[in-house]
């Protein structure tokens, strides 16, 4: 999200959450100590582009946002779209995994959906508020989905009827991801649909911005690297 005038992208908590076990979202990684990020298979894990390739470890876990175990990325793959028509279009990407994850209670894949509800369960580290810094527990809040044609006329440069089919927007009025949640997963139904990109501010009456992972062109590129 973004702070005041300025964009605010997600990679930096949630606001008007809860605390949660990671048992209750055990697909939740931290990428890098500054973004989250999202298991989906044994091999890979999904993340926000615009958190960049030159971290080189996922924690897997725990609740505590550096408890977490230490996995090795040996390969980024961002979308080669990313960026083109919109800063924040295609905002994803994979990253490989050097070992094999071993799957528990508190370690699990999640299935990508090709559709979803009007309700969201989003999780992350990230601000509490504006201007604050990343928290050590693990929360969640309950969004709800913001039609398109209501986003779209948001008067600020990054949404103003540039948003594309591969986004979807979702909170505002309290209920938000913040900076440092980047990556993290947009959950409807058990399934992940999105990955926290950016927003304007952080819980103001403006919508966050999620990277569509439900879109069939985003769905196929995933599926072709991973197999998933």
């Amino acid at each position: 999200m973004t702070c005041l005038m300025q964009l605010v992208r997600h990679d930096d908590d949630i606001l008007g959450g809860y605390e949660i076990s990671i048992e209750d979202a055990p697909y939740q990684v931290n990428y890098g100590d500054k973004c989250g990020g999202v298991i989906i298979n044994e091999k890979w894990a999904l993340t926000s582009a615009h958190c960049g390739t030159d971290e080189n470890f996922i924690r897997v876990g725990s609740r505590h946002r550096l408890r977490g175990t230490k996995m090795r990325v040996i390969y980024h793959k961002v979308h080669p779209s990313f960026g083109i028509k919109h800063t924040y279009d295609y905002d994803i990407q994979l990253l490989r995994l050097f070992k094999r994850l071993n799957f528990s209670k508190r370690v699990q894949a999640i299935d990508i959906s090709s559709t979803h509800d009007r309700q969201l369960l989003v999780s992350g580290w990230g601000y509490p508020k504006e201007k604050t810094d990343y928290t050590d527990v693990l929360h969640q809040v309950q969004l709800k989905i913001v039609p398109m044609r209501k986003c779209q006329e948001v008067n600020n440069r990054w949404y103003n009827h540039t948003l594309t089919e591969r986004m979807f927007c979702a909170g505002g009025q309290g209920r938000d991801a913040c900076q440092g949640d980047s990556g993290g997963a947009a959950v409807s139904l058990g399934r992940i649909v999105g990955l926290s990109a950016f927003g304007f501010g952080c819980g103001r009456d403006i919508p966050g911005v999620y990277t569509n992972v439900s879109n069939s062109d985003v769905r196929e590129w995933i599926r072709g690297y991973t197999g998933v």
